[in-house]
């Protein structure tokens, strides 16, 4: 999580997510398991370092494989299985270290008890606005999953790790706000006075 880089009229100020999650989760529980999770999570490899939007690298995935015994152009239930677990591992790592993603399924009063904790943090993580980020998410990977058929398995599957991706995205954006915040009040209070 970073902000101010060169070009943009931002402060020039970088941070690492752990120190990034640790100040914007200050004052709720998950100021301290948000942190610790992912840090857990990476010393296992379940994080890889460098990350990619989900739903495009799935689609991308999708586009090199194009089989299907069935229908052409749609990978199997297991293949899609596969890639969402190898996908979003990192994500089912963290879920799990928080207790809201028990025996592959999420824990939405674990996962609701906690975010009500959040201050100081304008994001909503209210009901309907979760399940229109995955509609939003979904979408992207229309033109290659429009016509396929599933079965239950990997349609709760996929609407778990969309969770788990709409999560991390209004989070990130919404601390990515609140540290611009803290970081102007910081440096105007730090000025000399008259200046």
């Amino acid at each position: 999580l970073a902000s101010g880089q060169e070009g943009d009229g931002g402060l020039g100020y970088c941070l690492d997510e752990i120190t990034s999650l640790t100040l914007c989760l200050e004052g709720s529980s998950l100021g301290y398991t948000l942190p610790y999770a992912i840090e857990t999570c990476m010393r296992q490899g379940s994080i890889p370092a460098a990350r990619q939007a989900k739903p495009d690298k799935m689609a991308a995935e999708t586009r090199g494989k194009r089989r299907n015994q069935e229908t052409e152009g749609c990978l199997t239930s297991d293949e899609v299985i596969s890639m969402l677990v190898e996908m979003y591992a990192g994500e089912m790592c963290v879920f799990s270290n928080l207790g809201w993603w028990v025996n592959e399924t999420l824990n939405y009063e674990a996962f609701y008890a906690d975010v009500s904790t959040l201050t100081g943090v304008d994001v909503n993580f209210r009901e309907d606005y979760m399940y229109q980020c995955i509609e939003n998410k979904v979408a992207i990977l229309a033109d290659q999953y429009g016509g396929c058929q599933y079965d239950d398995m990997v349609t709760h599957l996929l609407e778990s790790v969309l969770w788990m991706d709409c999560f991390k995205d209004k989070l990130q954006g919404s601390c990515m706000w609140k540290l611009d915040d803290y970081f102007n009040n910081y440096i105007y209070n730090s000025m000399p006075a008259g200046k």
